[in-house]
């Protein structure tokens, strides 16, 4: 299943100060108008997409140790939240053999935008947590 895309980012609260947990790869979800990047479903639940399990990991953690807890909710097949934003690897073209439609030929415009409403945001959340 994949989940519906209703923010860059969430923060769940902790007490503990000096810990912060991050999951850059927590969703699969894809922003609505970039219409599943012309993936299927199935594709959009592999790998791909996301580390699958890894939401609960970090969720486990930040419970364990009460650390906050910020993960991106877009999925890093959209835009890749653990790489440099100057990265190739940024937002792919093909991963694991598939080829993206929605990644492909993109304009300088258009990898600008996801920078500035699904990158940013959530960097700029865990600076401020910082």
């Amino acid at each position: 299943m994949t989940s519906p895309w209703t923010r860059t980012h969430s923060v769940q609260a902790g007490t503990h100060p000096g810990l912060l947990v991050v999951c850059d790869h927590a969703s699969n979800a894809v922003p609505p108008e970039l219409d599943d990047l012309g993936l299927s479903a199935e594709h959009l639940r592999r790998h791909i997409a996301w580390d699958i399990g890894a939401l609960g990991v970090a969720q486990a953690l930040a419970s364990r140790f009460d650390a906050e807890l910020i993960h991106c909710g877009t999925s890093r097949i959209a835009i890749d939240a653990n790489r440099a934003p100057d990265s190739p690897d940024l937002i792919l073209d093909r991963s694991d053999g598939v080829h993206v439609p929605g990644n492909q030929h993109l304009r300088p415009a258009e990898r600008q935008r996801r920078l500035g409403h699904y990158f940013r945001p959530y960097h700029d959340q865990i600076r401020q947590s910082l």
